[in-house]
């Protein structure tokens, strides 16, 4: 597994890179996923940015925990947008 740094806009994490999981040995505090806006994923062999994202897996194991994101589509962001002006307009 390659160590690697994930930049978030509110910090950043220390972690190990596996497959498209990350793996760390404390579980990341809430405040650093409240904005998704653009992750950052910074290694030796990986250089990965993704904007609007979401999280969509956290997990622990063994005193591990275990996450990863998935950038989310235009088409998802504008049907969440419109459920959520339905929603403020009934």
């Amino acid at each position: 597994m390659e160590k690697v740094k994930v930049l978030l806009p509110n910090g950043e994490i220390d972690a190990e890179l596996n497959g498209n999981s990350l793996i760390v040995d404390e579980a990341p505090g809430k405040e650093l996923f409240a904005d998704l806006s653009t992750v950052s994923i910074k290694g030796d062999n990986a250089d990965i940015t993704m904007s609007n994202c979401a999280l969509i897996e956290i997990g622990s194991n063994d005193g591990k925990y275990w996450f990863a994101f998935t950038e989310i589509s235009e088409a998802e962001r504008m049907r969440a947008d419109i459920d959520y002006l339905m929603l403020i307009t009934e």
